[in-house]
């Protein structure tokens, strides 16, 4: 379908009421710098200067019309003390391409003219209107500000008109709407570039708020073997043995999609929306892993580990593999059990600065494409915040069978990390729309220091003969590595969006979207895990200290970390 709008009809004659009236294109105000309630209203040009102070004709009322751009006529009207003319509104339309009239009319005019309007004729203007259903400016070769296409004629003089004036329909949340965009109200002097052909390329508004739903996935925790099993009591699950089985780690976990939500809200600081301001939080939900096995002591269950303290019968050679038992046939019975969470979110404060806007008219074989559009393109700088945090716990219940030693134990290691990155971020966001369709690419860099936390922890409490006793300590977690760590690290965070909007109202948009980012450097719970140990430093081990007494060690061990997904929501504008 043609965007254009008909050609402007030209007048051949002007009436020579025109002469002795005045008449003005522009957007009604209330009068708020006045006292005087014979004026209380204004007209306006595009910058906002007052053209003409308003004074209705009896029984005539400009209330329809305020914040709206239209055509008054009516008679001058000199006030003393008034450096500002006074109009007093005869006839209201929809605006005139004032480019158009002709030139002053003669008396011949002026008296036909006359006749015209005794007659109860209602003047001839010449205007545009916007397409209704469709957002856009549609202008004049002399690049007009767009018309409210729903304002009917009103010719106060006329007695048709006063008896019974063309309706005005009360604007309501359907698309049929008109909205203007942002510059024909509230004025402006200055647009983008790129050829911006009307100030304030965009979607109407100058707040905005959008709330959607997210769907994300992130790269996994990395965990090593914590959980095994074994053929015999002979070989019970040893690492790198034939026959052991690994129930539960070698593997990455909470990296599966989740639920989560995103907040954003801005606002223009200016009416051509050239300057703003912007933030935006999100969350996930928090992914939660659970493993657990036990036995009654029929089953064989192992905790492998790595062991450095030398052999009873040979102080020179090191035991290598070894196990702590979970479960053992007619020896322990018990469980063990492995809990992870990962949680994220960011949060950002940005401002806009327009780089380039155009507003464009498309014809195209797709009705839904054809009609009024604009791209703009904005320059992003500002702050970014993002914390990831997992917790690993592993946690024993065990009971001896041996009934000379009987007891219970309960075993418990820790792992805990934080990254918290904070940073300056740039980058661009690209919009585009045709008719009801709105695209956006979003590209972002954020460069600053990530702090990255690590807590490692460990207790063992054993009950005999109604005795109980805990010890620092469990089993991965010993004296030679349970602490508090923290670093500085520098880090970048780059994110890319892409998010297609359809048009609902004139200022309710559904959006559907996908997010890629990326943390360059983090700290995870599972590569902070040394399966070195001295089982010499286990709480229940009474043998002196001998061997390598390092290990287990702690050492930052760094990854990187990634989140995408896609994006439901709403966008609304006013």
């Amino acid at each position: 379908m043609p965007c254009a709008a008909a050609e402007p009809a030209e007048l051949t004659e002007q009436p020579a009421v025109l002469q002795q009236m005045g008449d003005v294109t522009g957007l009604i105000r209330p009068n708020k710098s006045r006292k005087n309630t014979n004026t209380p209203y204004v007209v306006v040009d595009h910058s906002g200067a007052i053209l003409y102070y308003l004074r209705p004709a009896p029984g005539m009322s400009l209330d329809r019309y305020v914040n709206r751009r239209v055509h008054v006529s009516g008679k001058q009207v000199e006030t003393p003390g008034d450096s500002m003319p006074v109009m007093e509104v005869k006839q209201v339309g929809p605006p005139e391409n004032t480019a158009s009239r002709t030139g002053a009319a003669g008396p011949a005019d002026a008296a036909s003219a006359e006749g015209a309007l005794a007659a109860g004729a209602t003047q001839q203007v010449a205007y545009q209107v916007k397409q209704p259903g469709r957002r856009g400016s549609i202008t004049d070769a002399d690049a007009e500000v767009e018309s409210s296409g729903d304002i009917q004629p009103v010719n106060h003089d006329a007695p048709q008109a006063a008896a019974a004036p063309g309706p005005v329909p009360v604007p309501d949340d359907n698309y049929s709407e008109e909205i203007p965009w942002q510059g024909t109200d509230g004025g402006c002097s200055a647009c983008g570039g790129c050829g911006c052909s009307a100030c304030g390329c965009g979607p109407p508004g100058i707040f905005w708020a959008r709330a959607e739903y997210l769907y994300w996935w992130t790269s996994g925790m990395h965990i090593p073997p914590l959980v095994t099993t074994g053929p015999s009591t002979a070989q019970p699950g040893y690492l790198d043995t034939p026959g052991t089985t690994i129930l539960y780690g070698q593997d990455r976990i909470n990296g599966f999609g989740r639920s989560g939500v995103r907040l954003t809200s801005g606002m223009w600081l200016n009416a051509c929306q050239t300057v703003g301001v912007e933030g935006d939080w999100f969350a996930l939900s928090t992914a939660t892993t659970n493993f657990a096995a036990g036995s009654n002591g029929t089953d064989i269950i192992s905790r492998p580990f790595f062991d450095l303290s030398p052999t009873q019968a040979d102080p020179s050679q090191i035991v290598g593999q070894n196990i702590e038992q979970v479960s053992s046939p007619g020896s322990l019975a018990g469980t063990v059990s492995v809990a992870a969470q990962t949680r994220f979110q960011s949060a950002g404060l940005r401002a806009l600065f327009n780089l380039c806007c155009s507003n464009s008219c498309y014809d195209s074989c797709c009705p839904s494409l054809s009609g009024p559009g604009w791209y703009r393109l904005d320059f992003l700088v500002g702050y970014r915040y993002a914390r990831l945090s997992d917790n690993l716990a592993i946690n024993e219940n065990l009971t001896s069978l041996v009934a000379n030693n009987p007891g219970t134990f309960l075993v418990n290691d820790r792992f805990s990390t934080q990254n918290t990155f904070n940073g300056v971020e740039f980058g661009t966001s690209l919009q585009a729309n045709r008719n009801r369709w709105t695209i956006e690419l979003l590209s972002k860099l954020a460069m600053g220091t990530v702090n990255e936390m690590v807590s490692i922890d460990g207790s063992t409490t054993t009950t005999q003969f109604g005795t109980t006793t805990t010890s620092a300590g469990g089993l991965l977690a010993q004296s030679t590595n349970i602490g508090n760590y923290s670093r500085n690290q520098f880090a970048v965070m780059p994110q890319l969006g892409a998010n297609l909007g359809y048009q609902l109202t004139p200022r309710l948009r559904a959006t559907f979207g996908y997010t890629f980012l990326y943390l360059s450097r983090v700290v995870r719970p599972g590569d902070q895990i040394d399966l070195d140990v001295n089982s010499r430093l286990l709480p229940n081990d009474t043998r002196p200290l001998a061997g390598d007494t390092r290990h287990p060690a702690f050492a930052f061990q760094e990854t990187d970390f990634w989140a995408q997904g896609i994006s439901a929501g709403l966008d609304y504008r006013w």
